[in-house]
């Protein structure tokens, strides 16, 4: 019989950090298209301050998300197998982009 030992991969807890990006994200755009459509009308201005809660809104969701993230990390949460998973997430990401970059200029000239 063999003995095989697995590490245990870990699964975060329910976060609310991507609903609050997609609220800053719905106010970002939401507050540019107010203030462009607002740019011929001298009165109304609601436009740049409904962009500028959202995009305040946006960097408060970063910096939290990154930092419970950071944090997982460092109270040594993550295994072995987990790093692993994000670095070739992480390599799929740039590959992907770098594909799409060149079908894009590839198609252009």
């Amino acid at each position: 019989m063999t003995t095989t030992t697995h590490q245990k991969y870990y699964v975060p807890h329910d976060s609310a950090w991507p609903i609050v990006g997609a609220l800053a994200l719905l106010l970002i755009g939401y507050g540019a298209a107010s203030w462009i459509s607002q740019l011929d009308q001298p009165g109304a201005r609601s436009g740049p301050w409904v962009f500028a809660a959202g995009f305040a809104l946006l960097v408060v969701t970063l910096f939290g998300w990154f930092g419970k993230v950071i944090d997982e990390s460092q109270r040594g949460l993550y295994s072995t197998q987990l790093d692993r998973s994000f670095r070739q997430c992480m390599s799929w990401f740039i590959f992907s982009e770098v594909m799409f970059f060149l079908a894009f200029f590839g198609a252009l000239f």
